[in-house]
């Protein structure tokens, strides 16, 4: 392989990390033209063009990588992704088996390869064996924890009761002044897995709505007044040039991702922000709060089953009791500030969304301020037409399917160490015991 095709497959993989998602391709395509026959190349391309929704293009790539380095591990991961996603459940199984036996395969892709294992079996049918896969996906995981910070994650089970406490004696009468001439947030948070990124494809097929994906906008923007690591106390007492300065830096750098056309409405989807309500409530007291929310039972089992990038907040869905004991501190936060912190929300049960598409469509739209636009039906032509980077990318490129609801019923065996925390919320929530 030439320096300038390394060069450039270098320059793709970094686009990659960024989520870059076109750039890489387009290095990738490339370095493919200098070399030709290089296998790493059509490996990547084969990740990229599965990220891309384009599986017969990927599925290409994927053999050529394999027929030149039969132990090229990205190929063989992109293909059992690719098999997953055609249906061939079988096939992405026998696919992934052998590649979990390969004796120089590294920790994280053996742990991929065994959530993907886990997604197959589950689909065929086998929920034990597929719940055995899982859980040696994450046992895998668990032999890696990272180094902790110095500071406690905000989204941690203490962290998040602390918060808690925080909103139960906010006084709202000292901000009531704090809203200015920047325009009001929207905020699309919710418990991981509970629908958010089929309502952020949902919303962005609306004319008049850009979604922003995940990004740190408002830790960047309390950046600019908050020393690292200060605490609540701090965040009470923000001056009003204070909270003035966070609220247009944090329009500073949403208007340059966003790069929406006047009139445009942005809507900042990051779930785990609902940890973070009451501070939005100090910053953005004119905001508005979308509240993504699913059978609490489907929540855990779903983010225990699913292969997250590791972080402060992922690693906690390693094990059901670490995710069990965060979700029960998450809800009970969001319960104390639906209740004492004036928000305008509007809650969206993932069911309701399964179950009368347009009905829920239409009651986001009002709530917006928006007319109804069909397009918003058609969640899937947009889906199909962005790289997305969460973990629900390869499933809201599909129609609306109902397999998702009440799955816990057929893993409730593994389930029942954490069911005294889920059915009481279950319960309080309005899902069946």
């Amino acid at each position: 392989m030439s320096n300038d095709a390394k060069s450039l497959v270098q320059r793709a993989y970094e686009a990659l990390r960024a989520g870059q998602v076109s750039s890489a391709g387009s290095f990738a395509n490339d370095a493919l033209a200098l070399d030709p026959a290089r296998a790493d190349t059509h490996a990547l391309l084969a990740q990229i063009n599965e990220m891309q929704h384009d599986l017969p293009q990927a599925r290409q790539h994927a053999a050529r990588a394999l027929d030149a380095d039969p132990n090229n591990a990205v190929a063989c991961l992109s293909l059992g992704r690719i098999q997953l996603r055609e249906g061939d459940f079988a096939g992405a199984e026998t696919t992934l088996t052998d590649f979990v036996q390969w004796p120089d395969a590294s920790d994280s892709d053996r742990s991929s390869a065994w959530s993907m294992i886990g997604d197959a079996r589950d689909r065929l049918g086998h929920p034990f064996k597929a719940f055995g896969a899982f859980a040696t996906a994450n046992q895998i995981l668990l032999r890696q924890r990272f180094v902790r910070p110095a500071q406690p994650s905000p989204v941690h089970a203490g962290s998040v009761r602390a918060m808690t406490e925080f909103a139960k004696h906010l006084d709202l009468s000292r901000y009531a002044s704090a809203a200015s001439l920047t325009p009001a947030p929207i905020f699309l948070i919710g418990f991981p897995r509970s629908g958010t990124t089929l309502l952020d494809q949902i919303l962005s097929s609306h004319s008049q709505i850009v979604c922003l994906e995940e990004k740190e906008f408002l830790t960047e923007a309390l950046s600019q007044v908050l020393a690292p690591g200060a605490g609540l106390d701090r965040l009470a007492n923000l001056s009003a040039d204070e909270i003035s300065t966070v609220r247009h830096a944090y329009w500073e750098r949403v208007q340059v991702a966003a790069a929406a056309s006047p009139g445009m409405i942005v809507i900042d989807k990051m779930p785990l922000h609902v940890t973070l309500t009451p501070i939005l409530r100090l910053i953005f007291p004119d905001a508005r709060y979308i509240f993504a929310m699913r059978d609490p039972r489907d929540v855990i089992l779903s983010c225990y089953q699913q292969h997250f990038k590791l972080n402060a907040a992922m690693e906690q869905f390693l094990q059901l009791e670490t995710a069990a004991t965060l979700y029960d501190a998450v809800m009970g936060l969001w319960l104390v500030c639906r209740e004492r912190l004036q928000l305008r929300f509007c809650e969206v049960r993932y069911e309701d969304v399964v179950a009368n598409l347009e009905h829920e469509v239409r009651r986001l739209a009002e709530f917006l301020d928006l007319e109804f636009e069909v397009s918003m039906l058609d969640h899937q032509s947009t889906a199909l037409k962005r790289s997305i980077l969460t973990p629900s990318a390869s499933q809201v490129v599909e129609p609306i399917y109902e397999r998702s609801v009440g799955r816990w019923r057929r893993y409730e065996t593994n389930l029942r160490p954490v069911l005294p925390i889920l059915n009481p919320w279950a319960s309080r929530l309005g899902y069946d015991a």
